[in-house]
């Protein structure tokens, strides 16, 4: 993943739940700005016959398109990409926990509460945008919720013009990044 404030602590936390669940060794892997020149020889250091890279992210980007898979050719053995966190059926099932964690009326299916989901860039971007429409189709077949909305930090919709978009007279927001950061 990125290097960021809080970051590796978020990393670690999933990083030992995984070991824990699966007795695998999870190391983490950090990059502040080049993931092949920071991370290559990281890689070729590993000593494994399989290999899973798991990107701690929410969704693809440059990064996790081009950058970190030219470095992972530095592992030797089998290496498996996976995709990056966010994209997990799973996350839908998070983020409407944390949506009812802040807003305790939801979880009773309030027909006035609109759940904002804020994903980082703009539409304009695919990956990131396949991520944010995957989980708000799946959250609007809920009924918890009276209408489920997309934006972004960027652009189209913006996360400050969201409010205009939305019907509810309740409004809960929920970002789509995998730690906090200054966006969140």
């Amino acid at each position: 993943g990125r290097e960021a404030r809080g970051a590796r602590e978020a990393f670690r936390v999933h990083a030992d739940r995984l070991a824990d669940r699966t007795g695998i060794d999870v190391e983490i892997a950090c990059y502040a700005e080049e993931p092949g020149r920071e991370l290559r020889d990281r890689f070729r250091e590993i000593d494994a016959d399989v290999t899973y890279a798991v990107p701690m992210c929410a969704a693809h980007g440059y990064d996790t398109v081009d950058a970190i898979p030219a470095a992972l050719s530095a592992i030797p053995g089998d290496v498996r990409y996976c995709d990056p966190v966010g994209t997990s059926p799973a996350v839908t099932d998070v983020i409407a926990a944390r949506a009812d964690a802040a807003d305790r009326g939801a979880a009773a299916g309030n027909a006035d509460v609109s759940l904002v989901l804020v994903a980082f860039g703009s539409s304009s971007k695919p990956h990131g945008r396949r991520m944010a429409e995957y989980h708000t189709d799946r959250l609007r077949s809920r009924p918890e919720y009276a209408e489920v909305v997309p934006c972004y930090l960027l652009q189209n919709p913006a996360v400050e013009c969201v409010r205009y978009a939305v019907t509810g007279d309740r409004i809960v927001a929920v970002p789509l990044f995998v730690n906090r950061s200054a966006a969140t």
